[in-house]
């Protein structure tokens, strides 16, 4: 589910799925937020294979949806998933962590824009 920022072609990934089956379930990462692009390890700590996850493109919640609607599928649903935290992690990692739920409590598109933690699940048609 977690690979749409993974393929080099996503469009062309995304289009050859359409016809595969009616309902689609497509998990986005959300790696633009305000925090990362103030951070400028962070996007490119993302893309590298070695320490991290080798991601080539980069989403917002509305760019997922506009790119999909630009693609011709119906966005039937979405929402936020949150990115898991292991509880070795450092006390800093953990504290963030319960910030970006508070915050996320409050306003959740704010709090995944500007400092993120979570994907997005979309079911498209």
């Amino acid at each position: 589910m977690d690979m749409i920022e993974h393929v080099e072609n996503c469009f062309s990934f995304l289009r050859n799925l359409k016809p595969k089956s009616q309902y689609k379930i497509i998990q986005f990462g959300l790696d633009l937020t305000v925090e990362s692009l103030l951070n400028p390890r962070a996007l490119l700590g993302f893309r590298s294979t070695l320490g991290h996850v080798g991601h080539v493109h980069y989403f917002t919640k509305n760019i997922a949806l506009a790119m999909l609607e630009d693609l011709g599928y119906e966005v039937i649903d979405y929402f936020y998933t949150p990115i898991y935290v292991n509880p070795a992690e450092p006390f800093t990692k953990k504290f963030m962590q319960r910030l970006r739920v508070l915050f996320y409590s409050v306003r959740k598109d704010l709090a995944v824009r500007v400092v993120g933690g979570y994907k997005l699940i979309v079911l498209a048609k």
